[in-house]
């Protein structure tokens, strides 16, 4: 608690005055009329809410709804609409070979269970998809998103070090 007291004495603290002014001068600078990370797939959303702004969102259904589906999709939607956007997909459930599954699959519009079947396939097309979303991830993952899951990490605090280290 002293430690923490310290540190909280040491900063200098921002009048409301001064946070009013500064949300004034943003206000007055922006210069994109979307609030949030831009959606290019998720249409709705990006209309209703102006994209996804910071803050907790909550998702929650019955298992086997499509939760993690639609967390996958909406995560690749900002990675993929916001070139300046890093994120980090972290799931407690799913394993990272789970998770990739579900992004190839997403942009190669070939059904999940088909992805680790790649060798079998007879379909050139499909074929095809699956290996240019393959590249098309690889692509992405060099700057702008991680997966991380619970083998990663043992408690909450490991996963602070993660965020904080991206």
């Amino acid at each position: 608690e002293k430690e923490r007291n310290e540190v909280l004495s040491i900063r200098p603290r921002e009048s409301l005055i001064d946070i009013i002014q500064n949300k004034e001068r943003k206000s007055q600078e922006r210069t994109e009329w979307n609030l949030g990370y831009r959606l290019n797939k998720f249409k709705n959303i990006q209309e209703d809410i102006e994209g996804i702004q910071s803050g907790l969102y909550c998702i929650g259904g019955d298992a086997n709804t499509g939760k993690t589906a639609f967390l996958v999709n909406l995560f690749m939607d900002i990675i993929d609409s916001n070139n300046d956007v890093y994120g980090i997909y972290f799931s407690l459930d799913d394993n990272k070979n789970t998770i990739l599954n579900r992004i190839i699959a997403m942009f190669s519009k070939v059904e999940i269970n088909k992805i680790d079947k790649l060798g079998l396939l007879e379909n050139e097309d499909e074929k095809n998809r699956i290996q240019e979303s393959y590249d098309k991830v690889k692509e992405l993952a060099k700057n702008q998103f991680d997966i991380q899951d619970i083998s990663d990490t043992e408690n909450f605090e490991g996963l602070k070090r993660i965020i904080e280290v991206k």
